[in-house]
């Protein structure tokens, strides 16, 4: 017999949105603004493309370099926060925004 509509039509989502989801993705679908505007930018888009292939905070530190634009932090920032990336810092000063 078919069965495959016993299976919870959730499964497949929630696979797709553990495996599918870069943090570029997540960072544009929660920081539409920042992104907006980062892409706009060509330095932003360069160190932001870098930084959005990391997947912690000390690799997207290097990508944006030392003293990276309003438009870069604001973007990085807001993956960070957003839980796009993983980040190195202790939750409890992530809290503290």
């Amino acid at each position: 017999g078919e069965r495959a509509h016993d299976r919870p039509p959730s499964s497949a989502e929630i696979t797709r949105f553990a495996l599918g989801v870069t943090p570029a993705q997540c960072a544009l679908s929660k920081c539409g603004t920042e992104a907006s505007a980062c892409l706009a930018d060509a330095g932003c888009k360069t160190k932001v493309t870098c930084a959005l292939a990391c997947t912690t905070k000390t690799c997207i530190d290097g990508c944006a370099g030392a003293s990276p634009d309003a438009a870069t932090s604001a973007l990085v920032s807001c993956a960070v926060a957003q839980g796009c990336v993983t980040s190195s810092v202790p939750a409890s000063a992530v809290l503290l925004e």
